[in-house]
Formats: C-alpha cells, structure tokens, sequence
C-alpha cells in the first residue's frame, strides 16, 4: 500500500537549502516513507506523540506525522 506524501511550502524551502549529500539523503527517505511510514530507524518525537523522527547524519534530523 503507497500512502501520499504532501509537503508545506516551509519544508519545500527546507529541503531547498539542504546541503547536497543530506539533500540527497533525505529525498531518499522520504520517498521511502510512501511505502513505510514508520521505518525501522524511527522514533517517536519526545513530547509528540503524533510526530516521528529520523536522524539525517549527526546534524540533521527527518520529523513527520
């Protein structure tokens, strides 16, 4: 089952400003996010019961709900 993937204009400005590997790191995981929603490397957001996060790196963090 794929599921939609739907971005605000902030995160599209986000993504813009990403450095290139990272970028390139996060398209990958979010395109693989319509497959899985809560892959494996993924936690739940402290104090967000509704948000999941994964690390991009050490620097950079992917947060969804």
């Amino acid at each position: 089952m794929a599921y939609r993937i739907a971005f605000s204009r902030e995160v599209r400005r986000q993504l813009i400003e990403l450095p290139g590997h990272v970028k390139a790191l996060a398209k990958q995981r979010i395109a693989g996010l319509s497959d899985n929603p809560r892959p494996l490397r993924s936690k739940e957001l402290t104090g967000h019961t509704d948000y999941l996060r994964m690390w991009l790196g050490s620097d950079f963090r992917l947060v969804w709900r």
